[in-house]
């Protein structure tokens, strides 16, 4: 019974010492043009900006 107990003790520190260890996560891009056209998404693709396309549909 100790030495479960003192395993437990031992995963968890360590469990706790990798994550403390991480990076923190990258702030999302939040600069990315607005366009409303398919053919203005096309040149911002090709230019090598980032683009967002949302498709939907009202039926």
């Amino acid at each position: 019974m100790r030495s479960a107990a003192i395993l437990m003790v031992v995963l968890l520190v360590t469990v706790i010492a990798v994550s403390c260890g991480q990076k923190a996560p990258q702030e999302p891009l939040t600069e990315a043009p607005f366009v409303t056209t398919l053919a203005e998404a096309k040149q911002a693709a090709a230019e090598g900006k980032p683009i967002l396309l949302d498709f939907y549909s009202d039926t």
